[in-house]
């Protein structure tokens, strides 16, 4: 008995259904950009997009990206905003990333970083444009205006916050230290962005792996391979057991951008108090930080899990580091996110090493 064929096209219903979708979800997603239904439906889009590129011929996938045209068209003739209608194409900005990582036969890591890149110089461009449209230019003078509208009302509501001692009334947050905050805030603008990108990159390529099961169109998609290892007392002695599990699409991040976290966040810490000179320093260390957060809070939650399904030790550490979880989220709810990055890069490096252990085992 042979081996069950694996599919990879869709039928003719299904593409229907999927180009009427892309359709009216890109127009949406011009009409409300990053929006509560804009962005939902940008990422459905872009998954859709990817699957229907993917499972045509190199030489056709480029009419899947077409799809996306008609709706920036008609955004243009109703909203009559460029930057609006631009962000209909955000949808093809997602999916065609992924589509040529996926074609080249690179990991779901490279293939998110690539997304989110393009998606951030997306935005950038979207903000850029909206800049110039409405002052007539883009320099550093118009968008140093638009922050300064942009953070005008949170400027104006921690002005309003006082307190009362000995009958007199007092600001709770001086001038000067409203001027840090959003200063410091201003300063984290591009890398919270590149973050959001990222997470918006994760979500469209779990939407795509989703799709493509519902489907029955996974073949699509590559696999990658997970290493288990643990220590078992054999008839000759203790030794260590080496077994691989095949993972669709697998998330694996490299020592160097673990030492890249560690490096950036050492820095930060350094100088937290930096002025001067010293500020761009400890601004590129804080956005490095921010933008490398969510693939290692990934990392960790997903090292919890598997170490809670299977039993191993990690499920020890993963109690502790629940516990700890929540008494931090009644201290600083962002520590939370900083302790399961630091577990998701332990365990980063721990798995290459196991990688390099079982490649050296297999060379053996």
């Amino acid at each position: 008995m042979g081996e069950p064929i694996e599919n990879t096209c869709f039928r003719l219903p299904a593409v229907v259904l999927f180009g009427v979708a892309i359709g009216v979800f890109s127009f949406v997603a011009a009409v409300n950009p990053l929006g509560v239904l804009g962005l939902p439906l940008s990422i459905g889009a872009g998954a859709l997009l990817t699957l229907l590129a993917l499972s045509r011929s190199s030489s056709q996938s480029a009419l899947a990206f077409v799809l996306v045209l008609p709706a920036f068209v008609l955004a243009l003739t109703i909203l009559r905003s460029p930057a609006l209608a631009l962000a209909a194409l955000f949808p093809a900005v997602l999916a065609y990333p992924i589509y040529i990582t996926v074609r080249a036969g690179q990991g779901r890591t490279v293939t998110i970083t690539a997304a989110a890149l393009a998606a951030t110089a997306f935005w950038l461009l979207y903000f850029g444009l909206s800049i110039y449209i409405e002052y007539g230019s883009l320099n550093a003078a118009t968008i140093q205006q638009t922050l300064d509208d942009a953070f005008a009302p949170i400027r104006t509501t921690l002005s309003e916050l006082t307190y009362e001692q000995n009958g007199e009334t007092y600001p709770y947050y001086p001038e000067n230290t409203i001027d840090t905050m959003i200063y410091q805030v201003k300063t984290l603008l591009l890398g919270s962005l590149a973050a959001i990108m990222v997470v918006i990159a994760y979500v469209t390529t779990l939407t795509v792996r989703i799709v493509a099961n519902i489907f029955d169109v996974s073949a699509l998609l590559p696999k990658g391979t997970r290493i288990h290892m643990r220590a078992v007392i054999t008839p000759d002695g203790p030794t260590v057991e080496i077994t691989k599990e095949k993972v669709q699409w697998y998330i694996q991040l490299d020592n160097v951008t673990a030492f890249v976290f560690i490096a950036a966040y050492f820095v930060s810490v350094l100088l937290s108090d930096a002025e001067g000179s010293m500020l761009p320093a400890a601004a590129t260390a804080d956005n490095l930080i921010v933008i490398l957060l969510p693939g290692f809070v990934y990392v960790g939650v997903r090292e919890i899990v598997l170490g809670f399904r299977d039993g191993t030790s990690t499920a020890r550490i993963g109690c502790s580091v629940i516990l700890l979880s929540v008494v931090l989220m009644f201290v600083n709810p962002m520590s939370v996110f900083l302790l399961l990055a630091v577990v998701g890069v332990a365990s980063t490096i721990r798995e290459n090493k196991r990688r390099q252990a079982a490649n050296k085992q297999r060379k053996e």
